[in-house]
């Protein structure tokens, strides 16, 4: 019987060797490209773009506001240099980088860690920010910049402006005047998942007395303004203040913005305190002062030339002239007779002057206090 040569077993060994070398290969490019091709994974190539200078931009679809976002990058190195990645320089504490080389050749690729913590307060559409690397050139000693520019999308974001609300309204009556309401409004800047009309509006009980509506942006960027108004009778003489309080109860964020709403006079005398004193007639005292229009620009008290000013001392009426000095600032000057004066003190035990105005078609009252430069009262009246 003629024997064979069995070649069944070198075969099988080398069908074997060659399948294992190939699953091998396999393995190794498959494990390379899952390492930089995931989803948390972004590229940035560095490229350049001066002689000092290269760039690379990372670009993130969304980063959640007020929460630490970790993001990990491929990044490659085109600049034709090598670029230090041990201390890099960021825009601010809410960019950190982390790398587990300390260089990168040109031509060469790593993966970086970054952590981006966008403020809440942040206001703009795109959340910008830098980090800048070192790059040394083939000339020994010789440094260029090499930055990353990144640019995000942020959601999330409720930023409420202004922080803190004052509504001063102007009290007085003008003949035919409908008194307008006073108005101010927040401004709002958000973001998805939050919406305008899933804020809350509260806040403290004296709110209730303000009229509040939301009004969307008219452009449709998502946020929009809460308008606040109240009418000058109803805040007391005293004036109010209160907490508006703004809250998405699904993020459960919220904003509290205090608030104060004070009336003022439309007619203002100042100084507070007017100062009496003797002239060069010892029978005569004399006084100045000067009224002052407070109403808003566009708010005309009527005739600016017709001001009619009555003053008087406790109970004792007492002459006043009125100069002209502007449109909106009267000077007033008191003249009067040490007898008339002395009648007029004995009657007020507040030494307070009171102006009652007619200015234009508003009539108003103001006060101020009375300070003697000179010796006075005389020993008479004051016994």
């Amino acid at each position: 019987m003629k024997k064979t040569k069995n070649t069944n077993g070198l075969f099988s060994w080398n069908q074997s060797w060659l399948f294992s070398a190939t699953v091998l290969i396999l393995l190794c490019v498959l494990d390379t490209t899952i390492a930089v091709s995931e989803d948390s994974f972004l590229e940035v190539e560095l490229t350049k773009k001066g002689p000092f200078e290269s760039v690379g931009l990372l670009e993130i679809r969304s980063l959640d506001v007020g929460e630490e976002n970790t993001i990990q990058i491929k990044l490659i190195n085109r600049t034709g240099t090598v670029v230090r990645l041990d201390d890099p320089e960021t825009t601010c504490g809410c960019v950190s980088v982390k790398s587990d080389v300390a260089t990168l050749r040109d031509g060469n690729f790593c993966v970086l860690e970054v952590k981006l913590k966008p403020e809440r307060d942040y206001t703009g559409k795109i959340w910008s920010q830098t980090i800048a690397f070192e790059s040394r050139t083939k000339e020994k000693g010789v440094f260029s910049a090499a930055t990353i520019n990144v640019r995000a999308n942020l959601q999330g974001v409720f930023v409420a402006k202004p922080e803190r609300l004052v509504f001063a309204a102007t009290s007085g009556t003008m003949k035919g005047e409908k008194i307008s309401a006073v108005e101010q409004t927040v401004n709002l800047h958000i973001t998805h998942p939050i919406q305008l009309e899933n804020i809350k509006v509260h806040g403290s009980p004296v709110l209730n007395l303000f009229d509040v509506v939301k009004i969307p942006d008219p452009e449709g960027s998502g946020g929009g303004v809460v308008k606040m108004s109240i009418a000058p009778d109803d805040i007391p003489e005293s004036g109010l203040h209160g907490l508006l309080i703004l809250s998405h109860e699904k993020s459960g964020q919220s904003r509290r913005i205090p608030f104060s709403a004070v009336k003022r006079q439309p007619v203002r005398a100042v100084p507070s305190t007017i100062v009496v004193q003797r002239t060069e007639s010892s029978d005569y005292w004399a006084a100045y002062g000067l009224l002052v229009n407070q109403r808003k620009e566009g708010e005309e008290l009527g005739n600016n030339d017709d001001v009619i000013v009555e003053a008087s001392i406790g109970s004792v009426k007492v002459p006043v002239v009125v100069e002209s000095k502007g449109n909106r600032i009267k000077r007033l000057k008191i003249i009067l007779k040490q007898e008339v004066l002395e009648k007029a003190f004995a009657s007020s035990s507040g030494q307070q002057c009171t102006f009652n105005v007619l200015w234009g078609e508003t009539r108003t009252s103001c006060e101020c206090k009375i300070l003697f430069l000179d010796q006075f009262p005389t020993e008479e009246v004051q016994r």
